[in-house]
């Protein structure tokens, strides 16, 4: 469709079209159509062609918008859109305008379609330069993006609030540079090539305007844990919390099992691993469809401490937005990033930090477990709520959940974080639950945890020194 003779299409209007979106995954059809095209027309003008028209798109909520596009004889393309995003928090729908000037050249006898850089795009009154190709065969695409002098107040200027989410609580000095560059050839998966450069100029957060807990991290505080479903938990990061666990007070098998199956290059990236995200979109093109993310460490300890777990766009983007500040504007170690997570990240129904999930699976100190036992633990953390199902009937561990944490060990080896001589065969990778977490399995009714309380506090025993961040 992109190398369609654009000026040669026959004049067009469409009225009160819809588009369907796939049903959700238990078969219910999607609550509002993917696209509802109001208004669409394509006409022919003395310099080219003219495509306008206005409707609703069904992103993370239903959006209207409206557009309006020129395409010239000489390939100078031209236009704009409005998005009006719903502003849920003031009750009103704020403006998303994207304007964009360049050159777009189809050379149909290649296969190609070229966006000439720069070709200049505004997002409200951010300037960004643009560029990049399409080929039909590959079929291939490559992208070249651009920003210079980006400032915090450009960008609250320019981007709706309800698509910053709790960015706008953050007072930032300075302006930094942006460049990504990525192809993408899917007859070739790995072949993918990314890169993405963030420039700082005197970048730093303003303690005096920032209202988000984002510093202070690196003392005792009090943390507001963000959960599926818009559930929260809290938990007292300091001494006066019993299950709370410094780094050096964890079980190093522990914190690199964790590492090793979440984020193996925790300490190496800043906050984003671009590697990782190579490897997740070629694995995804050798597959057809979304099968890997690439989330970090630093990305899931933004997302528990300040976003929850929504999955939409701008949520995914304030998620790495704040991993990057984390990792470069606040001052935090690599290992006080872990402390943290460790600490918070949930293990089991309302169990929160390893600490509470030593006690509750095995009635032990986190400090002293087994190598099966901390290769166990971290098999929890994709999906801690389901952890009675690495169980059969019986009560033993199933044989793919050995063969998991037997991968985690070894990947574990691989990277001189185990003694090979510590990971016993798959086969012999047994645990077993002596803890109170053995009345859940046994099916019987009983308090789901003994460590915690309602899902929107601490337990009782776990409430102390409630110190915030400073």
């Amino acid at each position: 469709m992109m190398l369609a003779p654009a000026r040669q299409l026959p004049e067009l209007r469409l009225r009160d079209v819809e588009l369907e979106g796939p049903p959700a995954d238990d078969g219910t059809p999607a609550a509002a159509p993917l696209l509802a095209i109001q208004r669409l027309d394509l006409i022919h003008r003395r310099y080219g062609i003219g495509l306008s028209g206005s409707g609703t798109v069904g992103f993370e909520q239903v959006v209207p918008f409206d557009l309006a596009l020129d395409y010239a004889h000489d390939d100078w393309l031209a236009g704009r859109m409005w998005f009006g995003v719903p502003d849920s928090v003031r009750g009103g729908v704020d403006t998303l305008l994207v304007r964009i000037e360049g050159t777009l050249v189809q050379d149909r006898r290649r296969g190609e379609l070229t966006l000439s850089d720069p070709t200049r795009v505004w997002i409200g009154a951010l300037p960004l330069t643009l560029g990049g190709t399409l080929a039909q065969s590959g079929p291939a695409a490559s992208l070249h993006l651009a920003a210079k002098g980006v400032t915090a107040s450009l960008i609250e200027r320019s981007i709706p609030a309800p698509l910053l989410g709790p960015l706008i609580q953050i007072a930032v000095e300075g302006s930094f540079d942006y460049r990504l560059d990525l192809a993408v050839d899917v007859a070739r998966p790995d072949s993918v090539e990314l890169a993405v450069r963030v420039i700082p100029h005197d970048l730093a957060i303003n303690a005096d305007g920032t209202t988000l807990p984002i510093l202070g991290l690196d003392q005792p505080f009090t943390a507001t844990i963000h959960l599926p479903r818009g559930r929260t938990a809290v938990r007292d990061l300091s001494s006066q919390n019993p299950f709370f666990r410094p780094l050096e007070s964890i079980d190093t098998t522990l914190v690199y099992a964790v590492v090793a199956n979440e984020d193996g290059g925790f300490f190496r990236h800043h906050g984003f691993n671009l590697e990782a995200v190579r490897g997740s979109i070629t694995e995804d093109l050798r597959a057809g469809a979304y099968r890997r993310g690439a989330g970090t460490i630093t990305m899931q300890l933004a997302r528990n401490l300040y976003l929850g777990h929504q999955r939409t766009l701008s949520r995914k983007a304030q998620e790495v937005v704040l991993a990057w500040m984390l990792e470069h504007l606040t001052g935090l170690s690599k290992q006080r990033l872990l402390e943290i997570y460790l600490n918070v990240i949930e293990w089991g129904p309302g169990i929160h930090g390893v600490g509470e999930a030593a006690k509750y699976y095995f009635d032990r100190d986190a400090s002293s477990l087994s190598p099966a036992q901390a290769l166990f633990l971290a098999t929890l953390l994709p999906a801690p709520t389901k952890w009675r199902y690495k169980f059969d009937k019986a009560g033993e561990l199933r044989p793919s959940i050995k063969a998991q944490m037997h991968f985690i060990g070894r990947a574990m080896v691989a990277k001189g974080w185990l003694d090979p001589g510590r990971l016993p065969p798959a086969d012999l990778l047994d645990v077993a639950i002596t803890g109170q977490a053995q009345g859940e399995l046994a099916g019987r009714s009983t308090d789901s945890t003994g460590l915690s309380g309602a899902a929107t506090g601490p337990p009782p025993h776990l409430s102390g020194d409630r110190r915030g961040p400073r």
